[in-house]
């Protein structure tokens, strides 16, 4: 008799554990939260620029403004570390904002909203930029704390971006801080067989510039980080287009790639 129940619990509990394991891996979808709408822009990138003061140490924005854009660079590759762009319909500005893997909250393609009151618009080399006031005589800004960040910045809907195709000749400051394209280029001779930046002596060289040429003799640099994962991979050799954020210093233009497999298509033969 003691035998039988022993059998019939065990049985019991083999059913009990059958039924449980047949639920096992089998998760309930998280349910994505809702975004609430992003607010209203005051501004628009080109207007809150206007706002900083030539010589002072920075200009600081008391009142309660807000600006909205669609972000155009990722971090997930490196190239941009702490930063982040946005662009609307009248320019881009780059925004100094201390929290790393930024991509991960801020997709490039996401468009945001970004309250800049307590903020402060700077100038490194000669270009606009918003970040947080700076103690540091050296810089005008420093990077926003990584803790304001979410509350400075509220991402909105994935809309995606188009870059603005422009040929070497076209580009000017008024595409600064903006995602362009460029076709027909290629890197030059003297710099096939490079690698996009020197991953081994980082530390001594935190970034390479390398040169895009088009088929009339036009150049343009392409700065890269040494931190970038793709540091170390070897310009391709070939022609094509290339993706990238158009900055500035000073007068000279340069382009920052996001992603070398996804941004550079430099496939065709060279010219």
């Amino acid at each position: 008799m003691k035998q039988n129940k022993c059998t019939t619990l065990f049985v019991t509990l083999m059913v009990v554990l059958l039924v449980l394991s047949c639920h096992y891996n089998k998760f309930e979808p998280t349910p994505k939260p809702n975004k609430e709408p992003l607010p209203n822009a005051t501004h628009t990138i080109s207007q809150l620029k206007a706002l900083y003061k030539n010589g002072s140490a920075r200009t600081t924005i008391a009142k309660d403004i807000i600006i909205r854009g669609t972000v155009s660079t990722s971090d997930l590759k490196g190239n941009f570390y702490r930063t982040i762009d946005i662009q609307d319909e009248t320019g881009g500005i780059e925004l100094k904002m201390g929290m790393p893997n930024l991509s991960l909250i801020y997709p490039k393609g996401t468009e945001i909203a970004v309250r800049c009151q307590n903020l402060a618009l700077g100038k490194y080399g000669d270009v606009i930029n918003l970040g947080f006031p700076s103690d540091d005589a050296k810089y005008e800004t420093s990077f926003v704390p990584d803790l304001m960040v979410p509350r400075v910045m509220i991402a909105g809907e994935h809309k995606g971006i188009a870059p603005q195709v422009l040929t070497l000749k076209q580009i000017s400051k008024k595409f600064a801080n903006t995602l362009i394209c460029i076709s027909d280029v290629q890197f030059i001779d003297s710099e096939i067989g490079q690698t996009y930046a020197d991953p081994i002596n980082k530390t001594s060289v935190s970034a390479v510039n390398r040169t895009l040429i088009d088929k009339y003799g036009n150049t343009i640099t392409v700065r890269t980080s040494s931190y970038a994962l793709f540091a170390g991979k070897k310009l391709p050799e070939g022609s094509g287009s290339i993706e990238a954020l158009l900055t500035y210093f000073r007068d000279t233009p340069q382009l920052v790639i996001s992603d070398n497999e996804t941004d550079v298509k430099l496939t065709k033969p060279r010219f």
